[in-house]
């Protein structure tokens, strides 16, 4: 899904002395199709049980913060919402409604969405968000929890190299580079998912997706290059 709404609240690169007060429309309907496919992969019963989240948008810690902090509350707003609102299907507040048209408009109304939203409701003790980079100590301790963790990542270079995401579905990005080993690095939802490839979901800035598609275009070549 390509951003393009980012410029007023996250423009890339930040200006100096720049601060992060609200998340683009994207970002927010990025975290509202993680929740879904939560409970979507849980319905599913996918081979899966983790699911994981990345938002790489500052290599700046004190940015990422802020992000951290906007994203735990937008989280806990929709997981209000969920737990309090959704027994109300005949007037459904804003954010079930949002929720129900990223429900229909992404995964074409797969399933029954009350019943989406009870799974939500029922592992929100395990949706979690975490700030991970060179000032925390955080951990994503995927092995404490037997049912499933849903963990919603914010970070920068920490998690551009190293680092292992169990189930990553969606991704967020607005970082950019026109070396290709820093976007390859970058892109950590390379690779295969059985039973939930369908829910993955990346955003990316329209530049950035200009330069995947370059790079693999040319790793096309070279492998077909070695089979000469």
């Amino acid at each position: 899904r390509l951003v393009k709404d980012n410029h007023n609240s996250i423009p890339v690169p930040q200006p100096k002395e720049w601060s992060i007060t609200s998340l683009p429309d994207s970002c927010k309907r990025s975290i509202e199709m993680f929740l879904l496919s939560v409970a979507l992969k849980i319905h599913r019963k996918t081979s899966q049980k983790h699911t994981s989240m990345l938002i790489n948008i500052t290599h700046k810690t004190d940015l990422q913060a802020e992000i951290e902090l906007l994203v735990s509350r937008h989280v806990q707003y929709l997981l209000r919402a969920i737990r309090y609102e959704r027994n109300n299907s005949s007037n459904l507040s804003p954010e079930l409604k949002s929720l129900q048209q990223v429900w229909i408009d992404e995964y074409l109304s797969e399933g029954n969405f009350d019943d989406l939203l009870s799974t939500i409701d029922s592992v929100s003790g395990s949706i979690l968000v975490k700030l991970i980079n060179s000032n925390t100590t955080e951990v994503l301790n995927y092995q404490d929890y037997e049912q499933g963790l849903h963990a919603i990542v914010v970070g920068g270079f920490t998690l551009s190299r190293g680092f292992t995401f169990e189930g990553l579905t969606i991704s967020y990005l607005l970082r950019n580079s026109m070396m290709s080993d820093t976007i390859l690095q970058m892109g950590r939802w390379f690779g295969y998912r059985k039973g939930y490839d369908d829910l993955c979901r990346i955003f990316l800035l329209t530049i950035s997706y200009i330069w995947y598609r370059h790079i693999a275009s040319v790793i096309m070549e070279l492998r077909q290059e070695m089979k000469i």
